[in-house]
């Protein structure tokens, strides 16, 4: 389980294209500043002999979003960085995301990989 201190914003309604890469950038370097790659070396592995993994991701504190929309789209970034240090295409039926919000004072993103 990790928490990515990232304060996310449904990418749905945005409109300006720069300020959706900072973000996916901002993203990034979050998950990188609290990710190890030997961590991940488990995971990689299971994926890379035909397995699947199980990834979801907790949007925490801010305001409630969408569910169907801006949720998922909120946590896109840190759904790319995960996928791209394990070594998947987020496309790929081993790849299994789901995505669900709390409420809080915290800000960020727990990722609770299986």
């Amino acid at each position: 389980i990790y928490v990515i201190p990232l304060e996310t914003v449904g990418e749905a309604n945005q409109r300006q294209w720069q300020a959706r890469n900072r973000r996916a950038g901002a993203a990034w370097k979050a998950v990188r500043s609290v990710v190890r790659l030997d961590d991940l070396a488990p995971y990689a592995e299971r994926l890379q002999a035909g397995g699947s993994v199980v990834i979801r991701f907790v949007r925490l504190g801010g305001r409630e979003l969408d569910p169907m929309v801006n949720l998922p789209s909120s946590m896109k970034g840190v759904e790319d960085a995960f996928a791209y240090l394990l070594g998947v295409d987020d496309r790929s039926p081993l790849w299994q995301p789901s995505c669900g919000q709390e409420a809080g004072e915290r800000v960020g993103v727990r990722v609770e990989i299986e």
